[in-house]
């Protein structure tokens, strides 16, 4: 009896093993494709940021006679953040001047973005995990001067890049100053989300990404040649 009762309980535990073993087989088939399913999840919610953001940024054009947002206006006088605090600073950036019409923070984001210190909270500079396009010129530009509206980048996936060799500063991608800015995030599989000028969004690889120190209609609002 005593032998009977012994080889059921090894019994039972060659048998818990074996449903372990198929549960760890199991989890490591699954668990990649919920990754990709959440980042897939992720992914979806930063396009749909951008198409509010887009709607907005045409709103606010529409609202000033066609007249585009700036990334930064002259603002000599304190003025109140979308945080609720008072700044000094002489410059407005577009997300104080877009707040009125967006003023979901959330949108300002992207929920691939997992770094602490590049969040939009309302605050004057922080390093904004979706820039704006700095050569969308700062005054006075109007919406139908862009030549080729469906190429130009207004918003896209931004992140901080640093000041200099050895700094340990970073320099803050509210603007999208520099084609770093863009190409070193790859957030969505090695994709960014980039907005048009006419208001569509789309994704682009890193290196597909031209630098923009060479004219080209992705960075530059008037140009009308043939780089893309």
């Amino acid at each position: 009896m005593k032998r009977e009762k012994r080889s059921c309980k090894l019994f039972t535990l060659i048998e818990l093993l074996i449903v372990i073993a198929i549960i760890a087989i199991l989890a490591s088939m699954l668990l990649p494709a919920l990754s990709k399913a959440r980042e897939k999840a992720r992914t979806v919610s930063c396009t749909s940021n951008h198409k509010q953001l887009a709607f907005s940024w045409l709103m606010y054009a529409d609202d000033h006679n066609g007249t585009l947002l700036s990334h930064a206006y002259y603002y000599p006088s304190d003025y109140i953040l979308p945080n609720g605090t008072t700044c000094s600073e002489d410059y407005k950036l577009w997300q104080t001047t877009l707040h009125p019409w967006q003023p979901e923070f959330k949108v300002y984001n992207c929920p691939s973005n997992f770094s602490a210190d590049c969040i939009y909270t309302g605050q004057y500079l922080g390093k904004a995990p979706i820039g704006y396009n700095a050569y969308v010129p700062r005054y006075g530009m109007h919406l139908s001067k862009l030549r080729r509206p469906a190429e130009l980048m207004v918003f896209a996936d931004a992140n901080s890049k640093p000041n200099g060799p050895g700094t340990p500063t970073v320099a803050n991608a509210y603007a999208l100053a520099d084609v770093d800015h863009v190409r070193k995030v790859g957030r969505h599989n090695n994709t960014a989300n980039i907005t048009y000028g006419d208001g569509h969004v789309g994704s682009r690889r890193g290196p597909s990404i031209p630098n923009r120190v060479f004219e080209s209609i992705l960075w530059y609002p008037t140009y009308d040649g043939n780089n893309p």
